[in-house]
């Protein structure tokens, strides 16, 4: 006779959502705002991460802008500046590379204490020039903390 003896161990489930936008012909202007709505399915603290894509015709060695998280119902809106280095030390670009495509994600310093329902994340761009070339897509990540 044998006996199985089966030792299972517990998974923890990571709630995360990601949302993204594509910008229009690759030229971010100063005045464009970009919407994307948003689904918080629990109430909670919320680590959020900016995520920022370029190719490698971007002319800048850094990213600046604010992200506006507002909830629809009850209207009430969060500001996030973004302030985002693209380049190491030595000066190469600092995120994941795919061909002429770079990938950031920018961990948010402060986490939102978030309720469940539906948002309006909108982006803006603080850049001193009046059209971003080359910006490929703007999105923020929401992680829910445990």
């Amino acid at each position: 006779m044998m006996v199985v003896v089966l030792f299972f161990w517990g998974c923890k489930q990571v709630n995360q959502s990601s949302y993204v936008a594509a910008i229009e012909d690759h030229h971010w202007k100063s005045d464009d705002k970009y919407e994307l709505p948003v689904t918080i399915s629990e109430n909670g603290a919320y680590q959020l991460s900016i995520l920022f894509r370029h190719n490698l015709k971007y002319s800048y060695t850094k990213f600046e802008g604010e992200l506006q998280l507002i909830k629809k119902i009850k209207p009430d809106t969060i500001y996030f500046k973004i302030d985002l280095n693209l380049v190491d030390s030595a000066g190469k670009w600092a995120g994941e590379s795919l061909d002429d495509l770079m990938s950031y994600e920018l961990l948010l310093p402060q986490k939102a204490v978030l309720e469940k329902g539906d948002y309006q994340a909108v982006f803006s761009n603080s850049m001193m020039d009046t059209d971003l070339k080359n910006v490929l897509n703007i999105g923020v990540n929401f992680k829910k903390e445990n």
